[in-house]
């Protein structure tokens, strides 16, 4: 076998394919996509990837790197149509370490809510991952998120009700803007 052939061969196995989103809206600020699904942001305060989500996916990872001028929670929302699912299904449980000395260990959740929690941005570059189970099935909604920034952050999220989507919103939680790149990925179990 090639070495061509064998790392094409792996490569189908991992089961990882990134995704281009139909349309990037973003709230103000620009937004686009490459046509290999990299999307780059600068100056928004929220970015919409519209038609990621399908039924050839069970399960979707959203990778980022994000700076900001204001330090800021962050938080997604999903999406049907064009439009983001504002209702109070989504649900969080959240574990957070502060990375200075002045900043305790902690944890929280909420019992309803209107989106989910990311993580917490410095002004620095924040690093984040989110795994989102089920989003286009008829079925409640999963995902667990980790981030690096201003915290070291956990979260489990969920949206309680069976509702399909097939997109996502990423928002600041404040007047700030964000500015960097993102990527979504589609697998199967």
């Amino acid at each position: 076998m090639t070495r061509s052939r064998q790392t094409a061969d792996w490569g189908s196995r991992a089961g990882l394919a990134k995704i281009v989103p139909s349309s990037v809206a973003v709230g103000s600020g620009t937004g686009s996509a490459s046509t290999t699904g990299t999307i780059t942001v600068s100056g928004v305060t929220s970015v919409s990837l519209n038609s990621v989500f399908s039924s050839a996916y069970t399960n979707y990872r959203i990778v980022g790197q994000l700076n900001v001028n204001v330090a800021q929670d962050y938080y997604y929302r999903l999406r049907a149509g064009t439009t983001d699912n504002t209702s109070a299904n989504y649900r969080i449980g959240r574990y957070y370490v502060g990375q200075e000395s002045s900043i305790a260990a902690g944890s929280g959740n909420n019992s309803t809510g209107s989106e989910v929690a990311i993580g917490t941005m410095g002004t620095t570059k924040t690093s984040f991952s989110i795994e989102i189970a089920n989003p286009q099935q008829t079925d409640y909604t999963t995902s667990f998120s980790s981030s690096s920034g201003y915290y070291a952050q956990w979260i489990n999220g969920s949206y309680i009700a069976t509702t399909s989507f097939d997109g996502i919103t990423i928002f600041s939680g404040s007047s700030g803007t964000m500015s960097g790149t993102l990527s979504i990925y589609g697998y199967n179990n």
